[in-house]
């Protein structure tokens, strides 16, 4: 019958030698996806066109600019032609990334240089807006 102690040092080793085992593994690191590729104006023309096949005043534009402090985007729209509806303060965007999830919304609240300046609000999950965003407008009906 072994000894008292020569079970005690086997019992010490054993754990000594699982706690190692355990501890050379680290843990996988969980990197975030790396984010989508910024869209263009030529993505804004190409889902505009898509969108006005079912209405006609809809209207995308690209995010050129982001001001966190004040929450606002300024956006350059595509062109729509001489019968689009004009965009004015108060109209609605949604906010898209180019793989069209949804980021914020946001208002209108003016215009400069044909560049329109949205106040936004992230949506659920979102995040501000960012360079190469996709703002996008639908009319009411």
């Amino acid at each position: 019958m072994p000894s008292r102690r020569s079970v005690l040092v086997l019992l010490v080793s054993l754990l000594l030698m699982a706690g190692l085992e355990t501890g050379c593994h680290s843990e996988p690191k969980h990197t975030p996806p790396p984010p989508p590729p910024p869209a263009t104006l030529s993505d804004a023309d190409r889902m505009q066109s898509n969108l006005q096949r079912e209405d006609p005043g809809a209207r995308v534009g690209l995010v050129l600019k982001v001001n966190t402090a004040e929450n606002n985007a300024a956006v350059r729209l595509a062109e729509a032609g001489n019968n689009a509806t004009p965009i004015k303060e108060g109209d609605v965007f949604t906010i898209q990334d180019s793989q069209e999830k949804t980021v914020a919304n946001g208002s209108v609240v003016y215009v400069e240089n044909g560049i329109y300046v949205v106040n936004y609000v992230p949506a659920a999950g979102g995040r501000a807006p960012e360079p190469g965003d996709l703002a996008i407008h639908v009319s009411v009906r």
